[in-house]
């Protein structure tokens, strides 16, 4: 009998076990989805998974109930959802800034470069007709670095709007005086949810917040800090 009731009660445990809600991203995405996050254990969903490879496997996001890709293949699987554009323009310090302003044009300070970037710097100066031969370059493998050395005011960035409207909208960083200031725009951000129907009700939660939170506008800033018109 005592056995008979510790099955029992090992299958009740096991009928009523949810699994965690599980998000992928890229780590560069990674920090946006904090608010995403904690919105879903705000709202109870259940646990959370969250897990943030370099490496991208365009066919992982079956795994997942909710995937975010980003690059040049990412929009190529059926399902994908287009977060909005990429636009890429040179970002740096207020002060680096100002010091470009007043160096007639001329590239004084280092370019930082994102070595797994899609979108690289010598693409942006061709576009706006500027030799960066001469500037000096300081070479980095994760956005959360180039970053770290904006905002210390090592040099210039050159890396998508979205990842950086955090610290625009904060004034930490300013979008560079350089040349005619001409913007590279891509669509590379994707987004993927489950068709399991099982997982489909709280993974279409979770992709709606991911959309509200880390969708962008026409200027590739993040919508949540688009300031409406008056």
């Amino acid at each position: 009998m005592g056995i008979e009731h510790m099955r029992l009660g090992l299958d009740a445990i096991t009928a009523s076990y949810v699994a965690p809600l599980s998000i992928s991203s890229p780590p560069g995405l990674a920090p946006l989805l904090t608010p995403v996050i904690q919105r879903l254990i705000g709202q109870e969903v259940s646990d959370v998974r969250f897990v943030s490879d370099e490496v991208q496997d365009f066919s992982s996001h079956r795994e997942f109930d909710v995937s975010l890709f980003y690059g040049r293949q990412a929009g190529q699987n059926p399902g994908a959802i287009s977060l909005g554009a990429d636009v890429f323009t040179p970002v740096c310090r207020p002060d680096v800034a100002a010091l470009l302003a007043n160096s007639d044009q001329r590239i004084s300070v280092p370019l930082l470069v994102n070595e797994t970037a899609t979108v690289t710097w010598d693409d942006w100066l061709q576009a706006n007709g500027i030799s960066g031969r001469s500037a000096k370059r300081l070479y980095f493998n994760r956005a959360a670095h180039i970053i770290s050395a904006l905002i210390d005011g090592v040099g210039i960035g050159l890396e998508s709007l979205r990842i950086l409207s955090p610290q625009l909208q904060r004034g930490e960083l300013v979008r560079c005086p350089l040349g005619p200031g001409i913007n590279l725009r891509h669509n590379l951000t994707f987004l993927y949810v489950t068709n399991d129907p099982a997982r489909k009700e709280r993974a279409d939660q979770a992709a709606q917040l991911i959309q509200e939170c880390c969708s962008t506008d026409e200027d590739g800033i993040l919508n949540r800090f688009r300031i409406p018109s008056s």
